[in-house]
């Protein structure tokens, strides 16, 4: 197995609170087989990429998280044991670490919001404002589609990413 990690949605610190990992599994011709998305819900950096002997691989990483304002109040080293699928087998201290296969970016945003993963099979987006009601319905069939909301009002919306499988993935976005 060969891995591929980075840092996704990564700003300098202070003015990027919601980046993630992004950790690709790949095959011996360098096409990706899997990618996922882990964290979201704070500052994350990957320092090391490292393959275990099961298939799997382990991930370092530095984890900051603010409270309101912006004061930094903790800073975590963080070690994340994926399997061969991308299965989080095992996470030191910060059991609230979540993993995903979609991202949504850049959040917050004004004009487009790109849906992102490893889509192999048509999924459906769809955003809700603050009191529930559906906004945009639309089918994703690539790996990076965007999707114009520049008629939204400003405002926090979530989302839900729906497989074909039944599977959803849900989340925040804010428009400016």
């Amino acid at each position: 197995n060969n891995y591929l990690g980075g840092t996704s949605n990564f700003g300098s610190l202070y003015l990027s609170p919601n980046s993630s990992i992004m950790i690709n599994n790949l095959d011996s011709n360098l096409n990706k087989r899997w990618q996922r998305f882990i964290g979201g819900d704070a500052e994350y950096l990957l320092a090391t990429v490292t393959a275990t002997q099961d298939g799997g691989c382990l991930l370092n990483a530095t984890r900051y998280d603010t409270l309101v304002n912006n004061i930094l109040y903790q800073h975590d080293v963080v070690l994340i044991k994926l399997d061969s699928l991308g299965t989080v087998t095992g996470v030191s201290n910060n059991s609230k670490i979540k993993v995903f296969n979609y991202y949504l970016y850049p959040n917050p945003s004004q004009e487009n919001i790109h849906v992102h993963g490893a889509i192999s099979k048509a999924i459906q987006f769809k955003l809700f404002d603050i009191m529930g009601k559906e906004i945009i319905s639309q089918t994703i069939k690539s790996n990076d589609e965007k999707i114009a909301v520049e008629k939204l009002s400003a405002g926090i919306y979530t989302y839900q990413i729906i497989e074909s499988t039944g599977k959803v993935e849900t989340g925040k976005w804010v428009k400016e």
